[in-house]
Parts: structure tokens; sequence; C-alpha cells
């Protein structure tokens, strides 16, 4: 007969819901406050015997070496950094050998926790090992009665770093433009982390992990929660594992966007703003500052008031870069929030009501838009393609240059003729009319492209007077090919209003 001995597994943690979790963080934080400041004494006393291996007093607490020239035995008070992120550093590539590192470790078996340690900490100088529970510290993790914020508390106390938990409020999954934070709903906790010389936001969750779609979690207007940790979703598929880079070591002045301490001091801004200030700042993703976008007006706020007539602009600037490379995308809905929330009753989509563009002077963003009253109906936009409208998406795309018409609108009488210059050849152009109540294959005949050389020309010959939609499309023979046949591309769009005498 064959015995197995069988490992018995922790034994679940049973307990009373949320009272009980909440009485447990807290323990578990004082705890680690405790031990935090033990930690950090050991450092101290460390550093003070390893002092001349310190660097020289003199280096610049921002300098090209990124190592302060002291480091404090006490917690600086809360002040706005010295300098900003990308000061120390704009290319993530700086943590590969580290990163590598990890990923190597991850993909092999380790038996211990003490292998792991020493694996990933192998040739590093190390001052000071302690006693560690790590197991009682994961399962802490896993039950809820320890957050990823005190983790990275302890951890920064045992690389002598001090570091703090701040609690406030935050705008996350299922918060609205605009909505005010009255109660405990959106809570969340985050770190700030005293490197090079000064205070830094950490926010371990978010920068680690991101809803794939927070709409599929159910959150609705009367449920909304705050994301802290897995725990508090239904397992673990609606969580993509991802760093994202905007949330360590954010700047305070993008940090105010998305999170608000219950101490002011914590903002780290020269002058601190008001919760309320916070509910009306428009609501903002870590995308819009990897990309480097601005909002034109700096007043602009997350609850837009149409005019008369029913129309709100909203418009953001950019580096170079970001207008070459980046394609922006759109969304309108009814404020409800039902299933059918982003078309109209006869079933026209709201996006026809949407008029993007881009353009070369002046120029991930959720906003309300409250519209009390219309003068006069507005009717949708003529039905063509999803995206910006005007010529720089040919531009970007397909190297195409408007000698004509740089505005995305276009009035004129009942002929319009419309030129672009090719950077580079292409194969083939059609040219399509929309308008609305109109069947296009009718409109057709009013519209011829011609190549001459490296110009394009589009004729057009209105029928009536009224509003049209003009799309060009073109074959790029450095695209691939479907069943060998070189497919026609969406290049841009154009909104023509036309008089016809």
């Amino acid at each position: 007969m064959k015995v197995t001995q069988v490992r018995k597994p922790y034994p679940k943690i049973q307990h009373g819901g949320a009272k009980y979790i909440e009485r447990e963080r807290t323990k578990t934080h004082e705890m680690v406050d405790q031990q935090a400041k033990e930690m950090l004494d050991l450092w101290r006393q460390a550093r003070y015997q390893q002092r001349d291996y310190d660097v020289d007093e003199t280096t610049s607490s921002c300098s090209s070496t990124g190592v302060p020239s002291s480091y404090p035995t006490t917690p600086p008070p809360p002040m706005p950094p010295s300098c900003s992120k990308r000061h120390i550093y704009t290319d993530t590539s700086v943590f590969t050998q580290i990163d590598q590192l990890a990923v190597s470790v991850a993909s092999q078996e380790m038996q211990t926790f003490t292998e792991l340690v020493r694996s990933l900490t192998a040739g590093a100088q190390l001052y000071i090992v302690g006693l560690l529970n790590p197991m009682s510290l994961l399962r802490g993790i896993k039950y809820g009665t320890e957050s990823y914020h005190v983790l990275f508390k302890r951890l920064c106390s045992y690389a002598g770093l001090h570091c703090d938990v701040i609690k406030g409020f935050s705008k996350s999954a299922g918060y609205q433009p605009g909505i005010p934070f009255p109660d405990n709903r959106f809570r969340n906790t985050w770190n700030a982390a005293f490197l090079d010389g000064s205070w830094r936001f950490v926010q371990c969750n978010w920068g680690a992990r991101h809803l794939v779609n927070a709409k599929d979690l159910g959150v609705k207007n009367g449920d909304r929660r705050s994301i802290e940790d897995k725990n508090e979703i239904e397992g673990d598929a609606n969580l993509r594992y991802e760093y994202d880079d905007h949330y360590f070591m954010t700047d305070p002045e993008e940090m105010i966007y998305e999170f608000f301490p219950d101490d002011a001091q914590w903002q780290l801004l020269p002058r601190p703003i008001t919760l309320k200030q916070f509910e009306q700042l428009p609501f903002v993703r870590s995308l819009f500052f990897r990309f480097g976008l601005h909002f034109t007006d700096p007043r602009l706020q997350a609850i837009l008031k149409a005019d008369r007539s029913g129309a709100v602009g909203i418009s953001l600037s950019m580096g170079p870069e970001s207008t070459k490379n980046l394609i922006f995308h759109y969304y309108l809905r009814f404020f409800d929030g039902t299933e059918n929330s982003e078309t109209l009753q006869n079933g026209c989509s709201l996006k026809r009501y949407v008029m993007q563009s881009m353009n070369t002077k002046n120029d991930v963003v959720l906003f309300r838009i409250i519209c009390e009253h219309l003068c006069h109906v507005m009717v949708p936009l003529p039905e063509c393609a999803s995206g910006e409208w005007g010529p720089y998406k040919a531009t970007r795309l397909f190297g195409l240059i408007p000698i004509t018409h740089e505005d995305p609108i276009i009035n004129c009488g009942q002929y319009c003729d419309i030129r672009f210059r090719m950077l580079r050849p292409l194969n083939e152009f059609v040219a399509n009319l929309h308008r609305n109540g109109v069947d296009s294959k009718r409109l057709q005949r009013c519209v011829q492209c011609s190549v001459y050389e490296n110009e394009i020309l589009i004729s057009l010959e209105f029928p009536d007077e009224g509003q049209y939609g003009l799309e060009l499309y073109t074959r790029d023979s450095n695209q691939k090919t479907l069943n060998g046949k070189q497919l026609f591309t969406h290049c841009c769009k154009y909104l023509i209003n036309s008089r016809v005498q």
C-alpha cells in the first residue's frame, strides 16, 4: 500500500466582513509604522558606520548621478519637489537591467522565500538583513488585511527610505466627471516616498495593473467604489497586469487630477486646492500625460455648459511629435448611462453630432456636458467614417499636404476644387460624397479625382445647396494585400457647406 503525504493548506481566514478587514488593516498599519521606524533607525546607524562611502555632500539633489548628497534621518515635512520627474529620467529603459533580473528569477521555481531573495539581490551591497515574516505578509495581501501601499512602505523601510501612506479620494473606476465626494465612496490610498531629495508620489495598484473595462464590472451611478485591491473584484479576470510609469514618481501637478489627499500638505503643490476644485478638474487618465497633452484653456472644468445652439468646444494642445503620431477617437452619450445612451430614438448615433479636427496652429479625457435648452433643432453631420475631420490625418499617414484647404470645414459655391501634394507615390484615389437624406450613389457623378505628377485634384459640383461630407480614399503600395488585391484606405474627410446660386 502506497501512502502519500498531503501538505495541508493554510487555514482560510474567517472574518466578519468589511469591519474585520478594516480593523486588521489598521492593526497592520500600526505594526508596519513601528517596524519601519526600527528599520530606519538601523539604517541610520549603518549609514553612520559607512560614512566614508557616502556621496560628497556637495552633490546636487537632482544631479546626473541620481544619488542625494545625504539622506535625512527623520522624514522631512511635505513640500513640492525640487525638480520634475522628467529632469531625473524620461526613458524607462534605465530600469532594464533590474527588470530583466526580476523576469528571469520569476521564470524559475524557487523552493523557499530565502532562495528567492538571494536570487533577486545577488551582487547587491547589503548593510542590514533583518528578520522577515514573508508568508504572513503575503497572506495578508491575499485576504485583504494588508494593502499594497502598506507593503510598499515596509519595503521602503528595508531599503532605508522614508515613506508615508496617504489616504484620500480618487477618481477611480465608476467615477463620472463633476460628481461630488459626499461620503466614503471612491476612497483610496497611495504612497509618498522621499527620493533624490524630494517627496515623490507612487501609486502601486494603478502603476502595476488596470481594469480591462470598467463598464463590465457593473459599476453604476448608485454603486461607485474604489478598486483598492483585487479581493474587491470577483476574481482576477478584469485585471490586466501592465506597468504604467506615470504612477511612479508622479509630479504633483499631474497627480492632483486623479488623487486628493485628506491632508492638504500632501498635495505637494505650492498652492493647494480645495475638494470642490478637485471635483471640477477635468477627468483625465495617465495616457493624457504620457503623450504630453495639455488643455488649451487651463481653466477648463469637468462640466461644460453648451451655448443656446447646443454647441460646446473642447481644445487640446500637444507637441509636434504627438501631432504626428497620435490619432484621436471620441464617444458621446447621454449621462443617464442606459444601454442605448449613444443613439437617439430615431437610431441616429450621437457621434454624428461631433466635429473632431486637428490643426497645427494651436493645437484621454472625459467631460460632462449640460445643455439646458435649444433655440433650434440641430441636424446630424453627414454619415462618414468615424474619426477626425480635416486633412491632417492624410498628412500624418500618407504624406498628403493640403495645398488649397487646411481647415476641416469648407464654405463654397456650386463648384469647389481641393488640391493635395504627394510626398510619396500613391496608386489610386477615390472620393465619396455624402449628404443627409440623399443616396450617396447619386452623388458619385458630382465628384472626380485626377492626378497630375505629384498633385491630386478633387473637383466637386454640387447639385443643391446644403451640407456635404467628402471622404478621400487611396491605395498604398506599401500596405499588405488581401487575396492579392490592394485595399483602399481612408485618408481624410471634409465638411462642406455649399451655396448654389
